[in-house]
């Protein structure tokens, strides 16, 4: 079971990475 943190930060680097 993951952490918030860990997921939070793949959102913020999945939302960068995400494309238009």
């Amino acid at each position: 079971m993951e952490s918030e943190a860990l997921l939070d930060h793949r959102r913020r680097f999945y939302d960068l990475d995400a494309p238009p």
